[in-house]
């Protein structure tokens, strides 16, 4: 079962160029369409929203400070994805 990625204290992920970030069970983020389908199942550790035809994710790293209330993903392995979930060279 998948889930919306919560932003900004509770509220769903929002659309961005007609997905949204899911998560599954194990914390893995993936991407639905509009209408919740999944196109790219959930599979990284973490995923920024696509932005102009790619989406920055990495199958690795942590939260900078997980107590903070702002607070950022770390990761030496960051790559990027078209709206199939393959990896594409920007």
């Amino acid at each position: 079962m998948c889930y919306a990625f919560v932003v900004d204290n509770l509220t769903p992920d929002y659309l961005s160029e007609g997905y949204f970030r899911i998560v599954n069970e194990e914390g893995l983020i993936g991407f639905a369409d509009s209408l919740g389908n999944i196109v790219v199942p959930p599979q990284f550790k973490f995923a920024y929203p696509f932005d102009k035809g790619k989406a920055k994710v990495t199958y690795t790293g942590s939260k900078s400070d997980p107590n903070d209330e702002h607070w950022e993903w770390v990761s030496d392995d960051w790559f990027y994805i078209d709206y199939q979930g393959r990896a594409v060279h920007w």
